[in-house]
């Protein structure tokens, strides 16, 4: 799909979104600030995800211009990598699941794979965004407890994550967590005594 018929589905779904929230409105009775908020948020988290996947879209077909050769070499081996489809993925996101299908390579000789637009969003290898991985860290940081970070990324961004999922994605960011924990204590000591 082009550039510009990605746009025109993005903008025919920010005007269905709306027109969702304009309905749900005019179905009568009172509707309180949170019930709004809840809704508007609702739709809010959808027309993010529509935005994140027009972005996912037009980065596969700049990443596909920009590509020198049709078939990448090995960044392993330095050898001819073989087209080999496009597997979906699906990305945990701070606005949600989002699902997208990208452009495989494998190597013949050394066995490695390359999927070109993981590496330009910043995704090889992960199943949650960058932002939601620090989210996700933050929440367990602050509340010691994984069920209770689980619980916040659910209320406060509707984002629904399993206790397992999130435990992975500290242990995997626990190296940074304890150097930035460190960094912050060296901070705290060199800070002057309250009151002077």
């Amino acid at each position: 799909m082009d550039r510009a018929s990605l746009k025109k589905n993005l903008e025919q779904e920010m005007v269905a979104q709306a027109q969702v929230f304009s309905e749900w409105k005019q179905q009568g009775g009172v509707h309180s600030l949170e019930g709004m908020e809840t809704k508007a948020l609702e739709i809010a988290q959808r027309v993010a995800g529509a935005l994140l996947s027009y972005g996912i879209a037009d980065e596969q077909q700049v990443e596909r211009q920009e590509r020198p050769e049709v078939e990448p070499s090995c960044p392993k081996c330095g050898g001819r990598m073989g087209y080999g489809g496009q597997p979906s993925k699906t990305i945990e996101s701070k606005a949600g699941e989002i699902g997208f299908s990208r452009d495989y390579y494998h190597c013949p000789a050394c066995q490695a794979g390359l999927f070109p637009l993981d590496e330009r969003l910043g995704v090889a290898g992960v199943r949650w965004s960058k932002g939601l991985q620090r989210l996700g860290v933050w929440l367990a940081m602050r509340t010691g407890s994984y069920q209770s970070a689980v619980e916040g990324m659910r209320e406060s961004i509707g984002v629904e994550v399993s206790k397992t999922s999130l435990w992975r994605v500290v242990q995997a960011q626990g190296e940074q967590v304890q150097q930035r924990l460190a960094s912050e204590a060296v901070g705290q000591s060199q800070l002057p005594p309250r009151g002077q």
